[in-house]
């Protein structure tokens, strides 16, 4: 019987050995390393052109979706003009 993960076990350091995990572990690692490359969306607002524009298409769609939670009347100006730096294809 497969057993579950431990509460707290630490699944981004690769280690897991159980296979029914595997892709799961390697999904995760996978989404931290994009996680971990983010620019903070409060720098982005502060300072949308000069704000830095992830170099990994994941980020940049990450980076790309992630303003749209925060969107307002106050600061949508400033989320497009950042937008507009991104590639074509990860503008929105």
């Amino acid at each position: 019987m497969r057993q579950p993960i431990p509460i707290g076990e630490d699944m981004s350091n690769g280690v897991h050995r159980r296979p029914f995990i595997a892709g799961a572990a390697t999904e995760f690692s996978a989404f931290l390393r994009v996680f971990r490359e983010l620019p903070s969306i409060e720098a982005i607002l502060l300072n949308p052109p000069q704000g830095p524009v992830p170099e990994d298409a994941a980020a940049q769609y990450a980076v790309a979706s992630a303003p749209a939670r925060c969107a307002s009347d106050t600061n949508f100006d400033r989320i497009c003009l950042y937008l507009s730096r991104l590639p074509t294809g990860f503008r929105v």
